[in-house]
Formats: structure tokens, C-alpha cells, sequence
């Protein structure tokens, strides 16, 4: 029997189960789900005899272990961290190796073509930007804290803005576009100078009656 139900749930239920899992995991809200079915997974192929699915809790007393779907979704969620890194980031390295992938395969056969559209080209490029400037930040920021402020500063005005530069190195190799780099310094001056700190004085106004600027 065991062999039998091993063939059939890796080939009929185990690869819709994994597909949940992993969709549940992605989008961040239904976390739990994907513990859940990861768990439900792993009993499958061990134990498949051992599961019941009850009506009501009151009947899994003599159970030893209860999977239980309570609060399966909340937006809260968006502040998991898994192995001391954002559930969000972690979720779009998956997306960064994809493109990435596309890309290499692209270069390495020039017939190779997904079909994807600009817009959606466009979009992925964005996603695969978010996790990478994290990272660099925080690559920068773990360097900073070892070292010296003079070296930290150093660090942070060279790296700090280092996806940009790589952006704009790109364009310029492009004919037609120094308007758009012109428009993106700006725009990058404007946002860090002006809109940041209204911001921030904004968001710190609606809890705090007064505010204190620290130099350091």
C-alpha cells in the first residue's frame, strides 16, 4: 500500500500541495497556509495513516498533534522575517535569479526570447531592483558599524546610490537619453533633499506634537 500511495500522491497531490505552498508563502498574507500544507506534505509521505480531518476541536483531543488554520491571513505579515531577513525581500530573490536567468540566457543564445512584454520586462527589472538595493543597504550599514564614521560616510555616499549609477551607465551607452538621466538626477536630488524629509516630518507630526532633529 505504501508504495502504491507514494507513486499516486507524488504525481497527483504533492505537486498541487508544493504549488499552494510555495503561492501561499510568496504573497506573505496566508503564511500560515503554507506551514500548514508544508507540514501536511512532509506527514503525506511519512505517516499518511496518522491524518484525520475533523468537523470540530472538541473531537481532536486524543490527537497528538492539531493543525490548526486559525488566523490563517493577516496583513501583519509583511513584518515576518525568516532567518533574520524580511519575508517581502527574501521572497524576491526567487525573482531576481529568474531575470537574471532570462537575461544570461539571452546573451548566451541570441535566439532565446520568452515573449515577454516591455511592460512586463519593465516590471520585473523593478522587483529585481527592490531586494538588491536592500541588500547592498545593509551590506553597507553592517560594514558602517565596524568601522569609523569617516569610513562609514565613505562607504555610504559611493554604495549608497550604486544601483542608480549602474541605471544611468546604461542609459548613457543608449543614444536618446541624456534627457532621462537628466530628469532621474533631478528627480533623485528633489526626492532626497525635499520629499523624504517632508515625509518623515509628516508621518512623525501625526503621533508627535514636537519633534527633535539629531545631527548625529
Amino acid at each position: 500500500f505504501y508504495p502504491i500511495w507514494i507513486i499516486i500522491s507524488c504525481i497527483f497531490i504533492i505537486p498541487f500541495m508544493f504549488l499552494a505552498a510555495c503561492l501561499n508563502w510568496f504573497f506573505v498574507v496566508p503564511i500560515p497556509m503554507a506551514k500548514v500544507l508544508w507540514t501536511l506534505i512532509n506527514v503525506l509521505l511519512r505517516h499518511p495513516r496518522s491524518i484525520a480531518i475533523l468537523p470540530n476541536y472538541s473531537s481532536a483531543q486524543s490527537f497528538a498533534v492539531l493543525l490548526c488554520t486559525y488566523r490563517a491571513f493577516n496583513i501583519l505579515y509583511f513584518q515576518y522575517e525568516f532567518k533574520g531577513v524580511n519575508i517581502v525581500f527574501l521572497n524576491l530573490i526567487p525573482v531576481v535569479l529568474f531575470r537574471v536567468l532570462t537575461i544570461v540566457l539571452h546573451l548566451a543564445v541570441h535566439s532565446f526570447n520568452l515573449g515577454l512584454h516591455p511592460v512586463v520586462q519593465f516590471f520585473l527589472n523593478i522587483l529585481c531592483s527592490i531586494p538588491i538595493t536592500f541588500y547592498i543597504g545593509t551590506s553597507i550599514a553592517s560594514i558602517a558599524c565596524q568601522t569609523n564614521y569617516t569610513i562609514g560616510a565613505i562607504l555610504n555616499a559611493t554604495f549608497g546610490s550604486v544601483t542608480e549609477l549602474i541605471l544611468f551607465t546604461l542609459a548613457l551607452q543608449q543614444s536618446g537619453l541624456n534627457d532621462l538621466i537628466l530628469y532621474s538626477l533631478t528627480g533623485s536630488l528633489l526626492c532626497d533633499m525635499l520629499l523624504l524629509p517632508g515625509l518623515a516630518m509628516i508621518a512623525g507630526g501625526i503621533k508627535y506634537k514636537e519633534q527633535q532633529f539629531s545631527s548625529n
